[in-house]
């Protein structure tokens, strides 16, 4: 006979294995060519910064890995060696060396190799997330104290949000607040296909509404005024981003 605390054993076990990297795996007959909409989607959004801003020769760093134009300059942050390997061998992966093949790759946290970034860059994004899990040292005051500082006096930061299970707009907000920034994000970030709806969020943080106004930016992006505790080396609240997500209308 089981113990009457198994149910609630079991409870706190599925609560935690929310964020488990293992839950995205995918299973028997999964479709591989749903990936590239769902990529896209992404893709969209952050594109739109790009293609759309005043950066008419960017200085991009890129923290996690079209066809480059004359005057830029990629730097790509990668933690995970092999990932630089498998990025570089066209056998296995393309899109490197196809679009940006004299980019700098530096290997390892971003937030400590970014250190060693000059303060010039135009425009920073933040592509970080595995899964839904959240590398908290990214998304914390402290952490964008450094992003403030290494970008160019009307630079601006990307951040990919996208997650199932926390609402990372507000952390993404309150940090930014904290150093004097701005955020806004894309309400619309969404490719539906067939009976299938794409959704993909990202965050961009600037420097003051002037330089937001700058970037003319679609009416679907909107500035987002933080209704959480600023996140920081010794405070993080995953449960709360939790509650968030779920309160979230849609």
């Amino acid at each position: 006979m089981g113990s009457p605390f198994d149910k609630d054993d079991d409870l706190r076990a599925n609560l935690f294995r929310l964020l488990d990297r293992d839950r995205t795996i995918a299973g028997p007959g999964f479709n591989r060519w749903l990936i590239p909409p769902a990529a896209l989607a992404v893709h969209l959004c952050i594109g739109e910064v790009y293609g759309f801003s005043v950066f008419n020769q960017p200085l991009t760093r890129v923290v996690g890995v079209t066809r480059s134009v004359p005057g830029e300059d990629w730097t790509i942050y990668e933690l995970d060696p092999l990932i630089v390997d498998i990025a570089r061998n066209r056998k296995l992966f393309r899109s490197l060396s196809m679009c940006a093949p004299n980019a700098k790759i530096v290997t390892g946290d971003g937030r400590l190799t970014l250190r060693e970034a000059k303060p010039d860059i135009d425009l920073l994004m933040l592509d970080v997330f595995s899964s839904d899990s959240v590398p908290v040292h990214m998304l914390t005051r402290e952490a964008f104290a450094l992003y403030r500082s290494r970008l160019a006096p009307h630079g601006a930061l990307v951040v990919h949000i996208s997650n199932a299970h926390l609402k990372l707009e507000d952390v993404v907000a309150a940090s930014a607040e904290q150093n004097g920034m701005v955020t806004v994000v894309d309400a619309e970030g969404r490719i539906p296909l067939g009976t299938i709806d794409y959704r993909a969020q990202v965050a961009v943080v600037v420097h003051s509404v002037e330089d937001l106004k700058a970037l003319k930016l679609g009416k679907e992006w909107h500035l987002v005024a933080p209704a959480a505790r600023p996140w920081s080396d010794d405070y993080s609240d995953i449960f709360g981003a939790m509650l968030a997500k779920w309160r979230q209308p849609g």
